[in-house]
């Protein structure tokens, strides 16, 4: 994460539907800011006691309707108290709320003329692009054509050689080599697989060749999803999942690796739609 503009993000039609039938609040199509107009200061334990439920698209509009209602409780010990239970909950999730902390700062005017809780989102934001460049870090592996074994490196890496690794990995050498041994002798395509060891997350770039003979990679992509149980008759279950997608060119590779050791993890998403 960067001190730039995160991607835009909103509630979905979806996401709001849902919520406003929860909680029994009006939905009228003339609402354009609907999680700013019906949140409640007397709700908010209702909010924060259901986002462990919510799906990704309701946990966004939450975090809305949750600091629109704390800028408006008066009862101070209160405020303290929600707004920590808040910034737990937007830091654990950041790659969802990024969007609405960076917007909700509202940089562009005085703190006399902002909410109470205005000065929270600011300090937050500037923590989060500061403590994302230095705490997250990765170890990585390395999968060669010619090797059984995989090779593990667990020493804690940083971002910055997270990229530096995977610009200057002989991706060429090993898929040339890849390409001249028998298939017998094949045990991996050329790899490298980073994992975030604050979260769990990986992500993987694979090396091929397409129809071309020119050099693309496969991306593999390991995250908690929600999944439902014996098709949703049981609910949701957070669990790993990996999604892959194929055919992608060494640039792009490197732009969603760097989303990723920036923690920028909806615009990676976007990949596996």
């Amino acid at each position: 994460m960067t001190s730039e503009e995160p991607k835009f993000r909103c509630g979905t039609e979806r996401a709001i539907n849902e919520l406003a039938k929860r909680f029994d609040y009006p939905n009228h199509k003339v609402m354009q800011d609907w999680t700013y107009e019906v949140a409640n200061q007397k709700d908010i334990e209702k909010y924060l006691n259901y986002y462990t439920e919510a799906n990704e698209d309701e946990k966004f509009c939450l975090i809305e309707m949750l600091l629109e209602a704390l800028s408006e409780t008066d009862d101070k010990d209160k405020f303290n108290k929600y707004w920590g239970l808040t910034r737990k909950i937007i830091i654990k999730d950041f790659h969802i709320h990024e969007y609405t902390i960076y917007y909700r700062r509202f940089i562009d005017y005085k703190l006399s003329d902002c909410c109470q809780v205005t000065p929270n989102i600011r300090e937050l934001w500037n923590e989060m692009v500061n403590l994302n460049k230095i705490k997250m870090t990765f170890k990585y592996s390395i999968c060669y054509p010619n090797k059984k074994d995989i090779e593990y490196k667990n020493n804690a890496i940083l971002g910055d050689e997270v990229i530096k690794i995977a610009k200057n990995f002989p991706w060429l050498k090993e898929i040339e080599l890849w390409n001249s041994l028998n298939e017998n002798e094949i045990y991996y395509n050329p790899s490298l697989d980073f994992v975030c060891i604050e979260n769990g997350r990986s992500f993987c770039l694979t090396a091929d060749y397409d129809n071309t003979n020119d050099l693309k990679f496969s991306l593999w992509y390991n995250r908690p999803k929600k999944t439902k149980v014996f098709f949703g008759l049981f609910g949701d279950k957070e669990k790993m999942v990996v999604d892959d997608v194929w055919n992608i060119s060494f640039e792009k590779s490197l732009q969603y690796l760097e989303y990723f050791v920036s923690g920028k993890y909806s615009l990676i998403e976007e990949l596996y739609k």
